[in-house]
């Protein structure tokens, strides 16, 4: 069993950066109700000076609120040759299993080797992620607060409301694929 803690938004970096918040993430954990970092939310990373993607590193079973749930551990994709790691700093008392263990054992030399192909793969073919900026020509209507509801070729379901700036949350997937976007009406309708 791999008891990995929930990372959440204000979580440090092994670079000193800093988890983002992000629209998605509704659910809060401990006295202090802090918002769960999700996979495919973003992170500063004060090395590189940018900031970068949350990806799954380790075992493939997470909790799923509005997305995948980010894991002490995880890393974030950003320009740096080796990618830091998520460290949970703030709310430490909970933890989740990753099953890591289903995934057999493999010696540290195996690991590092494979980490970091897997790594430069990644870095080499781009991300597969994207993010939808909403723009309006002709009258202006305010977009915030707008329901969207982003269904994945995986069967994920995101939803939320627009911000002010027209951003939907970025979408994460293991290989290149489609999504459909539901807006209004449409959405609450699809999201019951």
């Amino acid at each position: 069993m791999a008891l990995r803690k929930i990372i959440v938004v204000g979580d440090k970096t092994t670079t000193s950066g800093v988890v983002l918040p992000n629209a998605n993430s509704t659910f809060s954990v401990g006295d202090a109700s802090h918002k769960v970092a999700l996979i495919g939310g973003q992170a500063s990373c004060l090395a590189c000076k940018g900031t970068g993607i949350i990806a799954k590193a380790g075992g493939p079973r997470r909790m799923n609120f509005m997305g995948e749930v980010a894991l002490e551990n995880d890393i974030v994709l950003c320009k740096c040759p080796e990618p830091p790691k998520l460290v949970a700093t703030l709310h430490q008392t909970m933890t989740y299993d990753d099953q890591a263990e289903s995934l057999g054992s493999v010696s540290s030399a195996a690991i590092a080797d494979q980490h970091v192909t897997a790594i430069q793969k990644i870095h080499d073919a781009g991300s597969f992620d994207e993010a939808v900026h909403v723009s309006q020509e002709g009258h202006a209507i305010d977009l915030a607060g707008l329901p969207f509801l982003i269904e994945t070729e995986d069967g994920r379901r995101i939803n939320g409301k627009m911000d002010a700036n027209g951003e939907l949350p970025r979408v994460a997937t293991d290989e290149i694929g489609n999504y459909e976007i539901f807006w209004g009406d449409d959405a609450l309708e699809r999201g019951q």
